[in-house]
């Protein structure tokens, strides 16, 4: 009988430095994730509510449901590659970042990272364009005229 109590005690011995360490694990995680979803270098994009979600809601009603279907999905593509392209630039940005605070500046690594920076932004502009000239290829001249009155009329930014 006095061997059942000594082998659990050596199993809960054995056992909570193994559980010490997973809480530790868990704290320090969370503990991480708070700070580091606070503390950004960068802040993040605007959400889908702002520019984008501004044109969809002067267009709905407007345009033909057709046009309408068309468009608010090309918005959402649209805003989703802008996300990814934020989201990929970031390690470029880094790199920018610490070309600026090195000890002694290299002008040359410097102006081919950014270089590399405007050749991903051109292509996603190509792109983007290319794109928009698809898919207003498919709509009715009447629905063209109420998207280019609704984008012309916003301030200048990503579609003005």
């Amino acid at each position: 009988m006095t061997d059942q109590p000594t082998r659990t005690h050596d199993a809960v011995r054995r056992l909570a430095p193994v559980l010490l360490l997973v809480s530790l694990g868990l704290n320090l995680f969370f503990a991480g994730w708070l700070a580091g979803s606070g503390f950004r270098w960068h802040p993040p994009p605007p959400p889908m509510d702002g520019r984008f979600g501004m044109l969809e809601r002067q267009l709905e009603g407007r345009l033909s449901p057709e046009g309408m279907a068309k468009v608010g999905a090309l918005l959402r593509d649209i805003d989703t590659g802008m996300r990814n392209q934020f989201d990929a630039g970031e390690s470029l940005r880094r790199q920018l970042h610490a070309l600026l605070t090195a000890e002694v500046f290299n002008g040359d690594d410097f102006v081919r990272a950014v270089d590399s920076l405007n050749v991903g932004r051109a292509k996603f502009d190509n792109d983007v364009a290319r794109r928009v000239a698809a898919v207003m290829a498919g709509l009715s001249a009447r629905d063209r005229a109420i998207f280019a009155d609704a984008v012309l009329s916003m301030p200048p930014g990503p579609l003005g």
